[in-house]
């Protein structure tokens, strides 16, 4: 079969053209063709892309040097034969210059066929080995593209380790300068590198390993002095049949991925080690996380809780309408915040504060829920016990108010009734309303006293003693105010448990606790009185506002009573609240206690469970230094009430002053009266050699109170006596009064007996008491 040939004639003479077509035939081809002169016509048919243009070297119009330097221009790869009957050698070269492909003389037409056939084979393989270039030079030029776009650091080197190329990211990663970039001497780099990381001799034992490991494939991490973390990957180059030509390294930085994953497991860890409990469920709320506090706060373990429905915690606390609304604003992907009442795996009940939010993914879809919970069980108490509190202060301050209209009352009832029962006229009847009266008044004061000590407001003569030596003091008393069916047990501490307390306070605080503890148990039981050191660290404090680090003392009352039920507990220090039947109690027995101990800055446990019995622990601040002595005059004291000595008292209110000088001069004393501290100052400026005890309110108008007159006129006499007298005042309620020697103090109201008393006990003793 021939072959098809499409061929373009330049030629002038068609005779020649036959001739040629002949040839051809007779070669095995079957030509199509088309025959031009001219240069446009050549033009418009190089664009059909014939097979082959066979051209005369010389025509009237156009010229075959002519028509080989077009086709060139045109850039067009179609093979071109020049075929004349007078071409020399030097013509046909020319040609050829032009871009013919070959030349042939037309009296040796019958080689036109191999002619053409060797012109077809060598602009072919031209053809080819130009395509073949033009794709090497792409694939190149890729290849350069990707080498220097790649976010990675890429070297190349071959099997001996030397460096065939690398690109710019390379330089960038490593922060490689030029000069070494460029150099030739592969050494210097491979320094420089090294000595960028935080690891030399890691990296060098690296290289070295692959190097004699030529087949191997390693991943690894590196980090450079200056932070950066690049991801290592290095593989042999191998060609098909495994022939190993290097080995190519690429560094990736990684340094805000590492960090990315140092912030989710410094996150993680948070989670996991948050007090917070943290649960996250999926849309259907079936529990996939719980962080540990979640377990220290419900007592479920993880593997209890995962797959199951929060609602294990329900405590019935809750309606069904807190549910909906809570699940109707987390499915419209709105946060929720409330309060919840929980109930834990052992039954027990826990508030909590959660934020339950929603998480969405990328496209925004709601794919979980997380709720981040904090346990607020002890913030609410302690929130409970601060408003019991301010409400047991708002008690305190009536009751004070109460106390201190009754004070100077009662003084004078007192005081009027022992004078008036002095008098050898009255009649039996009126003695003995004077004593009803008087009665009546004790009655009163103490429960005056009692009001002040449960608000706070009484004034402290504080001292250091032995808690132990207190309670052993009293046991004798105590055993006699219990009935013989109550057994009464002391277990008291090693060592001293020294304080610094109001000693006679102490004692009222434990008779209180006795004698309720003995109402508890109306048909006997045990009273059992425990001391101890206690030592409350930080963190580890009860559950009570008071409860602060440190050393305390601790006293323990308990019973065997019937207990007090939970509803009574938040009542049972009120003043005037008992559930003793009407005239069987003041309803201040434990208020008087609490008062006490608030005022020595402790505070009161009660640990109660109906049918079992009361446990009542004082706390209070121990003291490590030794008890004071006090010292005592060589002579005995004297019980006699009556006296010769010269006595200044200056009180500012009149009836209780005056009913006061009575009652020292029927007794042999001599009186010198006051209203205030500067008229006292002056009465002193005119007797001082006279004066031996100064009688004086603690507050006092005019400017100068009971304490500046004391330490004016012992200033000048250092062996004056002083007694210090006072109801209840604002000024001095709830303090300490520390007092120097030659200091005495009575509480108002004082019945006259008691006042001369401490008169005769002042005078009579070296210092004060």
């Amino acid at each position: 079969m021939n072959k098809p040939l499409n061929i373009l004639f330049v030629e002038d003479n068609p005779a020649d053209t036959k001739m040629m077509l002949a040839q051809l035939r007779t070669d095995g081809f079957d030509p199509t063709w088309k025959r031009i002169e001219t240069e446009a016509d050549f033009l418009a048919e190089i664009r059909n892309s014939p097979d082959i243009i066979l051209s005369d070297y010389s025509m009237p119009q156009f010229s075959g040097l002519r028509a080989a330097e077009l086709l060139r221009e045109s850039g067009l790869e179609i093979p071109f034969i020049l075929i004349s009957g007078t071409v020399g050698e030097d013509v046909a070269v020319d040609a050829m210059k032009h871009g013919a492909t070959d030349y042939l003389l037309k009296d040796r037409i019958v080689r036109l066929g191999s002619a053409v056939e060797r012109a077809l084979r060598e602009t072919r393989a031209h053809s080819e080995r130009k395509q073949a270039g033009t794709e090497l030079r792409w694939k190149t030029a890729l290849l350069q593209a990707q080498l220097h776009s790649s976010l990675d650091g890429i070297l190349v080197v071959d099997s001996q380790g030397k460096k065939i190329l690398q690109n710019q990211r390379m330089n960038d990663l490593w922060k490689i300068p030029p000069e070494i970039a460029v150099d030739s001497n592969d050494a210097v780099q491979i320094e420089f590198v090294t000595q960028r990381t935080k690891d030399p001799r890691q990296f060098v034992d690296k290289i070295a390993h692959l190097y004699s490991h030529p087949d191997e494939i390693s991943r690894d991490e590196i980090e450079l002095i200056d932070g950066t973390v690049l991801d290592r990957y290095s593989a042999p180059v191998l060609d098909q049949a495994g022939i190993n030509y290097g080995r190519i390294w690429s560094f990736r930085d990684i340094t805000e991925r590492r960090k990315m994953q140092e912030s989710h497991a410094r996150l993680a860890m948070s989670v996991e080690q948050a007090t917070e409990c943290v649960i996250i469920t999926d849309t259907s709320g079936a529990i996939l996380y719980v962080n540990p506090a979640f377990e220290k706060s419900s007592g479920y373990t993880v593997a209890e809780a995962l797959g199951k429905n929060p609602s294990i915690l329900k405590s019935d606390k809750h309606d069904a309408e807190f549910y909906r609304q809570m699940w109707s604003t987390i499915e419209r992907g709105e946060v929720w915040r409330g309060h919840m009442v929980n109930r834990r795996k052992d039954g027990t009940l826990y508030e909590e504060e959660a934020t339950i939010s929603a998480l969405r993914d990328a496209a925004g879809e709601v794919i979980n829920y997380v709720a981040v919970k904090q346990d607020v069980t002890r913030e609410r108490q302690l929130e409970a016990q601060f408003r019991q509190s301010q409400k047991m202060e708002g008690i305190g301050q009536l009751a004070g108010g109460v106390a201190h209209d009754f004070n100077n009352i009662l003084a004078a009832i007192m005081m009027q009734a022992e004078l008036t029962g002095m008098d050898e006229n009255i009649s039996q009847e009126v003695r003995e309303g004077l004593l009803e009266i008087k009665g009546a008044a004790d009655r009163a004061a103490n429960l005056t006293r009692q009001l002040l000590l449960f608000s706070r407001k009484e004034v402290m003569q504080s001292r250091q003693l032995d808690l132990n030596d207190l309670v052993t003091s009293l046991a004798k008393m105590l055993q006699r105010i219990i009935r013989e069916d109550v057994q009464l047990r002391l277990h008291l501490h090693s060592a001293p448990l020294l304080t610094v307390a109001d000693a006679g306070m102490l004692d009222q605080l434990l008779m209180n606790l006795a004698v309720n503890a003995r109402d508890a148990m109306p048909r006997g039981g045990e009273l059992i009185i425990e001391t101890a050191e206690k030592a409350i660290i930080a963190g580890h404090a009860d559950l009570d506002m008071d409860a602060l680090p440190g050393r305390y003392v601790w006293l323990s009352v308990s019973d065997t009573g019937g207990g007090i039920p939970p509803e009574i507990q938040s009542r049972m220090f009120e003043p005037f609240f008992t559930t003793k039947e009407v005239g069987k109690g003041t309803g201040l027995g434990l208020a008087t206690v609490f008062g006490i101990v608030k005022q020595h800055k402790g505070w009161i446990k009660v640990d109660s469970e109906v049918g079992v019995g009361t446990t009542f622990q004082v706390f209070l601040p121990a003291s490590a230094e030794p008890a004071d002595a006090v010292l005592e005059d060589e002579k005995p004291l004297t019980k006699a009430l009556r006296g010769s000595e010269t006595i200044l008292v200056a009180e500012d209110d009149e009836p209780v002053r005056m009913l006061t000088r009575v009652v020292l001069e029927r007794h042999g004393y001599h009186v010198l009266e006051a209203a205030d501290g500067v008229e006292a100052q002056q009465v002193w400026n005119e007797h001082r050699g006279q004066i031996a005890l100064l009688l004086t309110d603690l507050i006092m108008p005019g400017g100068v109170d009971g304490r500046e007159l004391a330490l004016r006129l012992q200033t000048e006499n250092p062996n004056l006596r002083v007694i210090f007298t006072s109801g209840y005042s604002a000024e001095i309620a709830g303090r300490e009064l520390k007092m120097k020697a030659g200091q005495n103090f009575v509480q108002k109201p004082c019945p006259p007996g008691q006042l001369l008393e401490a008169v005769r006990h002042c005078l009579d003793r070296r210092t004060a008491v």
